[in-house]
């Protein structure tokens, strides 16, 4: 639900905010997406506002007000685009077994030759 839109100033823009209220269950979530307006080029960018759920993220965008006084906005729900991270800790995980792995074994290898240094030349 769009709750408003109200002016704000940065330190070297004005700006147009939003608040956008969003149900999950019982959970009230609020987002504040902005458009900035830049001066000195003049430039137009639009501020997302994201909310990050174990299970995906919900990314919010104010467009451009219509004649009418309505509010574009873009909304999208991501699923599942937290596991990305899920995935390159898995990685994380994979390489430092794999080296550890290499040194257990290098470890092994270096103490059955000083055994068998020791046997034969015993």
């Amino acid at each position: 639900m769009l709750n408003g839109v109200t002016p704000a100033a940065g330190k070297n823009f004005t700006a147009l905010e939003a608040e956008l209220r969003a149900t999950r269950g019982d959970d009230l979530i609020t987002l504040n997406p902005q458009t900035h307006y830049f001066s000195d080029p003049p430039t137009e960018t639009n501020e997302t506002a994201i909310r990050t759920f174990w299970d995906g993220q919900l990314y919010t965008v104010l467009g451009k007000p219509d004649p009418s006084g309505a509010w574009q906005l873009r909304l999208w729900w991501k699923p599942f685009v937290t596991l990305i991270w899920a995935g390159g800790a898995l990685i994380a995980i994979g390489g430092a077994l794999a080296l550890l792995g290499r040194l257990w074994r290098f470890r092994r290898r270096e103490k059955s030759a000083a055994d068998w240094r020791r046997e034969r030349y015993a």
